[in-house]
Parts: structure tokens; sequence; C-alpha cells
């Protein structure tokens, strides 16, 4: 039934996020949570946050086979991303590619082209960097 797509859907969803804050934990950055979904009671936007380590930025997560480099759907979920996180803060899409592992992607503004980076160690630098450039705006 619809409801059940609706439900295993959202339970992938679930699961992708939880694996992303394991990464970014592993990353360095311990204060990483998933987001709560609801009711907007954490006062936290995008899906997974890190409130402590990096408070400037708003991390989206995507875990849908059409969200590839060069696709609609990747672009969208930059734009997304950087429409919640509004002025002075930097949205990123942590996203994961089958066979290829976890991917980030952003955009410097809503117009601007989508760049995606693979290498771990290097989206670690990228978001502390943007982190320091978004506080300092």
């Amino acid at each position: 039934t619809p409801s059940q797509v609706g439900k295993a859907s959202r339970d992938k969803g679930k699961v992708k996020e939880r694996h992303a804050v394991t990464l970014l934990r592993n990353l360095g950055f311990p204060d990483a949570q998933r987001t709560v979904q609801y009711a907007g009671r954490t006062g936290l936007v995008g899906d997974v946050a890190c409130p402590e380590t990096l408070p400037n930025i708003v991390i989206e997560v995507k875990d849908v086979q059409a969200v590839r480099i060069g696709t609609k759907a990747l672009d969208d979920a930059c734009v997304q991303a950087i429409e919640e996180a509004g002025p002075g803060k930097v949205g990123v899409v942590v996203w994961w590619e089958t066979r290829g592992g976890w991917r980030v992607s952003w955009r410097q503004s809503v117009g601007s082209p989508t760049l995606t980076m693979t290498d771990e160690d290097e989206f670690a630098a990228r978001l502390r960097m943007w982190n320091r450039g978004a506080a300092g705006a």
C-alpha cells in the first residue's frame, strides 16, 4: 500500500542519516546528531547537525538512486540545503553513491554550479573551513 511504501522510504532515510552521523563522528565531529524531523523541537535545521563543532553548517542527507552527479535531483537537493541554511550559514548535501561511498555536494549560491567532493578527509577540512567562514560573515 502507499502508506507502507512511504514508511519504508522514511525508514531508509533514517538509517542513512544514522550512517551519516557515524561518518561525521569518525571525521572528528563528536556532536553529530540526527535532528528532530517534526515540530521543530531542537531548533536545528537539516537532517543532521553538529551544533557545537559546526554550528554554521546545515547538512541534508540523501539516499535515493536519483541523486547522482549531474542530475536534477542533486541540484534540487543543493538548492534545498541552501534555502534551509539561510543567511550566514552554509548548506551541504551528504549522499551515498552505490559502490562509490559518501559524497558531499554544495553550491556557492542557488544559481551556481553544483560541486561534489569524494575524499572524506578533504570533506572534513572543507566543513571546518566553511564553518569558520560563515562565523566571520
